[in-house]
């Protein structure tokens, strides 16, 4: 089975990758945005953000996932994401509070999610070398997703309590 084939199946059954992105999506908060990036690499599939917006494209939770608070990098909104009302993500957003900049961007600085995650599930150092954070007087006891490079594949999806990627094929 072809990995696109088996990512609609999992959209279809609501298991998988697709269901890792519904759990995560429903966790962000009121007034924040995510970008799809983002939530890619808090599943621990840092070059997945593609597959991000085919899960929300065919979100079949409909209103009990916030798929408008899943944005482009940047801020931008999708011109794709709700073709009969291409206005209607925006309108949405700032019901919640979400400003935006001149040029029709959200103002990301101010309204990014960034989720703290215990020291326990955060991993620094090159992918064959991982080792856990060093106790140290500089690192405090958590730190934004994001900030640490080098995220080992499903510890972070476990800290955020959703469902781990699907393994490479």
């Amino acid at each position: 089975m072809y990995r696109t084939q088996a990512l609609r199946a999992d959209q279809r059954r609501g298991t998988g990758f697709f269901a890792a992105v519904y759990s995560l999506v429903r966790r962000i908060p009121r007034g924040k945005v995510a970008t799809y990036g983002q939530v890619a690499r808090l599943l621990g599939a840092p070059r997945s953000a593609r597959v991000v917006g085919w899960a929300m494209h065919g979100n079949p939770h409909g209103p009990r996932v916030p798929w408008q608070r899943v944005v482009q990098r940047g801020g931008s909104l999708s011109p794709t994401v709700c073709p009969p009302d291409p206005g209607r993500q925006r309108r949405l957003l700032e019901r919640e509070g979400v400003t935006f900049l001149l040029d029709g961007r959200i103002d990301m600085a101010a309204h990014q999610w960034t989720p703290v995650v215990p020291r326990a599930a955060q991993v620094v150092g090159p992918r064959s070398s991982r080792r856990r954070l060093a106790a140290s007087p500089r690192r405090g006891g958590n730190a934004p997703i994001g900030v640490r490079q080098g995220v080992e594949r499903g510890r972070m999806a476990k800290a955020l309590h959703v469902s781990p990627p699907l393994g490479r094929d």
